[in-house]
């Protein structure tokens, strides 16, 4: 089977569909599938015949390279993945907008759809909910996990800074701490404005309790996430953010803003989950991780139980079985 992706982030991009695409192309080129990766704005690639299929990373701006490669290649089958773009921003916007349409278009051109948690699959129109499957994000453990910090508590944030993921929620939340409290915040990301990167240089010149660690290549960011007691994701919306999967994997618990990405990611009765915004009900849980050992226990044991649904070789198994169906 001769497999095409289609990823709107270019190749050097550190970008999430970028970083999906290529995780997906190692997978499946494991597995004995022959796999060519590509932009999906380069449409004369994507035109060329003799693909069986194509995975398209996001509904709405690979739109065009979905509708090429179904001209070019009218017997073979297109597999759409949904991204948070899509479910949260475009198939919320009026049925007669322009990017509305070219969302909802790709979908009625798709034989699969496929959603990275279980409740993105609710928010798929339900003429075309036939097509769902849910297929989780997964990764590998580190092979030896990396000490943890001493004389602090460190708490992690990570992926690029921009105004969707409310990156600086969990250094606001560290102000209100008192002073006995030995929580830290490390910050690792690339600013995607130039206004994210002055308020983190700021925050660093006025917070003890706050470090910001630029563009760290993915190892040493997974490194530093290891290393730390819990990561923070504080997102107002995410498709199905990776930081999250690897921190689970490799033993370290999360406190996450209570949207959809994040409830089907780890369940509605995650103790560590906060109302999005809420900076002091933020605060009041990473104090309470610090110091009530028996909950932070608790959120130890809860991404325990979940981590099995991250592993690779779910993975593969769930796109072996949708990608046979298809033939």
């Amino acid at each position: 089977m001769k497999i095409l992706i289609a990823t709107p982030a270019s190749r050097n991009s550190t970008r999430g569909n970028r970083v999906t695409a290529n995780r997906y192309s190692a997978l499946l080129v494991k597995a004995g599938f022959h796999v060519v990766t590509v932009d999906s704005r380069n449409l004369t690639e994507i035109s060329q015949s003799g693909y069986d299929v194509l995975i398209a990373l996001h509904a709405g701006h690979s739109s065009a390279a979905i509708r090429s490669f179904r001209i070019a290649n009218p017997k073979a089958a297109v597999v759409v993945v949904i991204t948070g773009t899509d479910i949260n921003r475009d198939l919320n916007r009026s049925p007669e907008s322009y990017v509305h349409k070219k969302v909802t278009r790709s979908l009625s051109l798709a034989d699969r759809i496929v959603v990275l948690q279980p409740l993105a699959a609710t928010r798929i129109p339900r003429k075309w909910r036939n097509k769902v499957a849910v297929v989780h994000q997964s990764c590998s453990p580190l092979e030896k996990l990396p000490a943890k910090y001493k004389n602090r508590f460190s708490v992690v944030v990570s992926g690029h800074l921009r105004a969707v993921k409310d990156p600086f929620r969990a250094v606001l939340a560290a102000r209100m701490l008192p002073e006995s409290s030995k929580i830290h915040v490390t910050q690792i990301g690339r600013p995607l404005t130039a206004g994210m990167k002055q308020r983190a240089e700021q925050l660093v010149a006025s917070e003890l309790r706050y470090s910001f660690r630029n563009s760290l290549t993915h190892r040493k960011a997974v490194l530093e996430m290891a290393r730390s007691d819990l990561l923070v994701n504080a997102s107002s919306q995410e498709g199905a953010p990776m930081a999250v999967i690897e921190a689970i994997v490799n033993g370290v618990p999360v406190l996450l803003s209570r949207i959809d990405a994040h409830v089907g990611l780890v369940g509605s009765r995650y103790s560590g989950l906060f109302e999005f915004g809420d900076t002091k009900g933020l605060a009041s849980l990473m104090l309470r991780a610090e110091n009530d050992r028996k909950f932070y226990d608790r959120l130890c044991r809860q991404c325990e139980a979940i981590k099995p649904q991250f592993e690779p070789v779910l993975e593969l198994r769930l796109w072996r079985k949708l990608l046979n169906e298809l033939r």
